[in-house]
């Protein structure tokens, strides 16, 4: 069985099979992988007969189509949940997504850096490329009319090696009292901003972007109206907002060291994806997945853990729990498919093939899923936790 998860996740062998094997030892013989496997097949078997195909026959590519059509489906249905109408242009679409996702989130906070701390690097540190694209005369201007986030988020694509440099170095003046509990922020492109950066070369085609050492969001707004983009819109919000809730958990978590500055200076260096990941070597979100962190004393904090990695749920957001289904793939003829949502939009409103299909965000979750129920056992804990492997250094 862990052949068959490492052809889905398309992991190096065999040394993925001799880990779950030590795992597997080390947690007392429970057979993790085994029943996974059957936990998934139960499901794909209510998720064909739930799109009235066959239980038992279903292939992969049949599958696939399947999902497509109906993540299109849920498009035109949401729309109508949230008042987007045929008539309403790209913007206004977009617009209403976003209105519609912020009042899901109004009362909620991360753990983010203090707008005061990054005006106080940016105008040590302008972003002089960018002001010039923005028509922007200085960094005081910049900061009174563009969202904080946004000139990080852009000035990253367009700043020289010099200044990126001097933004990840910046890091190591900062401690856990530059951080603080703000909302989310979420912001779209202005009409004429966005020109601007087309202009300069910069590619809008990824519609939602975020940063999540500041908890911001940007929008894009795409040049004309596509089957399925309110859904698309919808659920990368959902899932940017996700990532930005346990990044910032992660942040939070990391603050109590000592070297908390090497944190952010390897987030901002690597990407906090990235740094988060190297958790245990098995990364930050299969460790909250697996409730260890609710297990740990942080009562210095005086935080409800449970409250701030909470997350978005798809169930919640579009009254349809069929999309819960974030791990779940589907292995046959050499073709894996992904019932992914994330996966799933991105096929359905490019017309991708079963054999082009993107499965990444699948994936990333299986391994999330796989790796959280191991730590659920002492015995793998201890040994990540105390082995030279879970404190490796970047490649």
């Amino acid at each position: 069985m862990a052949r068959l998860i490492s052809e889905i996740l398309k992991e190096k062998e065999p040394d993925f099979s001799y880990r779950l094997a030590h795992f597997e030892k080390l947690a007392g013989s429970p057979s993790i992988d085994i029943r996974l496997i059957s936990e998934m097949t139960t499901r794909f078997q209510r998720m064909a007969k739930s799109l009235g195909l066959d239980e038992i026959d279903t292939t992969a590519r049949e599958l696939f189509f399947a999902l497509n059509k109906k993540a299109i489906e849920d498009s035109k249905a949401l729309a109508k949940k949230i008042g987007v109408h045929e008539n309403d242009d790209s913007r206004l679409m977009t617009e209403k997504c976003v209105k519609y996702i912020s009042n899901k989130i109004s009362k909620t906070k991360i753990w983010s850096v203090k707008s005061s701390t990054l005006k106080r690097d940016l105008k040590t540190n302008p972003p002089k490329k960018l002001l010039k694209v923005f028509g922007l005369r200085s960094i005081d201007s910049a900061l009174k009319r563009v969202p904080l986030g946004e000139i990080l988020i852009f000035a990253r694509l367009l700043e020289s090696k010099t200044w990126q440099s001097n933004y990840v170095n910046s890091a190591r003046k900062i401690t856990n009292s530059d951080f603080d509990l703000q909302p989310i922020d979420i912001n779209i492109l202005s009409e004429s901003r966005q020109k601007k950066l087309k202009g300069a070369g910069i590619k809008l085609n990824q519609l939602v972007r975020s940063d999540q050492e500041t908890g911001s969001l940007v929008l894009s707004v795409a040049p004309k109206r596509f089957d399925g983009d309110i859904l698309y819109i919808v659920n990368s919000l959902i899932e940017n907002i996700n990532k930005i809730k346990i990044h910032s958990l992660y942040l939070r978590h990391k603050s109590i060291q000592s070297d908390f500055f090497n944190v952010i200076y390897n987030s901002r260096l690597h990407g906090v994806n990235r740094e988060a990941g190297r958790h245990l070597d098995v990364g930050w979100d299969a460790y909250t997945r697996s409730k260890r962190l609710n297990e740990e004393k942080l009562d210095e904090f005086d935080f409800d853990i449970e409250q701030e990695h909470e997350t978005l749920d798809h169930n919640d957001v579009l009254d349809d729990s069929f999309w819960n289904n974030q791990y779940l793939l589907k292995s046959d003829d050499d073709l894996i498919i992904s019932c992914n949502l994330s996966d799933v939009i991105i096929n359905a409103v490019n017309g991708l093939e079963p054999e082009d299909s993107i499965i990444h965000h699948g994936q990333s979750e299986l391994r999330s899923e796989l790796y959280s129920r191991y730590l659920m056992h002492d015995g793998v804990l201890e040994y990540l936790a105390s082995s030279s492997v879970g404190a490796r250094n970047y490649e």
